[in-house]
Order: C-alpha cells, then sequence, then structure tokens
C-alpha cells in the first residue's frame, strides 16, 4: 500500500468500478479495510456502477439528454439500451456529486 503513494505521488483520487472492486476494498487487512488504508494515505474514492457491457450502452451513456431524441430517431434499434445508460450516468453524476460534497465539508 505504501507503494502506491510513493510510486504515483500525485494520486489523489481512486476510482472503483462495480460490486466486486466495492467488496474487494472492503476486505479486512491487519483490521483495517483496504478502502480505510487508502483513505488514510490521503486517497478519495470514487464508487462507479460497473460500466456498460456494449457499444450501444457507451454511446448513450455519453450522450447529452437533450440529444436523446435524435439520436432515438436515427437509431430506434438502441431504444433497449436507454435504461441502463442512463442509469449509468445518474449513478456517476450521484456518485460525483457525493464525492464533491464530501470534499467540501472536509475543507
Amino acid at each position: 500500500m505504501s507503494e502506491i503513494k510513493s510510486r504515483h505521488e500525485t494520486l489523489t483520487h481512486l476510482i472503483i468500478f462495480g460490486q466486486a472492486a466495492e467488496d474487494a476494498t472492503s476486505t479486512c487487512v491487519a483490521g483495517t479495510t483496504v478502502k480505510e488504508r487508502l483513505q488514510a494515505m490521503g486517497l478519495r474514492i470514487l464508487r462507479l456502477p460497473h460500466f456498460a457491457q456494449n457499444q450501444q450502452q457507451i454511446k448513450i451513456y455519453g450522450l447529452d439528454p437533450s440529444e436523446y431524441d435524435a439520436y432515438f430517431r436515427c437509431n430506434p434499434q438502441n431504444q433497449r439500451y436507454r435504461a441502463k445508460a442512463c442509469q449509468l450516468a445518474k449513478a456517476t453524476i450521484a456518485e460525483v456529486r457525493r464525492l464533491k460534497s464530501a470534499a467540501g465539508s472536509s475543507s
């Protein structure tokens, strides 16, 4: 763990994806979770959902909501991927807000 900061001095945030990463960072080592050790080193943890499983979700995830109508008019077959992509985008925004709020309250 100490190697992380010594090798990457400018590292301030760590992004973990999905439940498997959440479980891994919740593992206890000598009475302290991996996540707690990383936070003690000054790292902020950003938890994001496991990312899109296909190119359609990735494309939709990257759209601004104002672009949805035009995109789905040209790609109606991709409508079935919309809910998952929007769920990923909302979870990402919520997590960034949580991290920003936590940073503001710790200053």
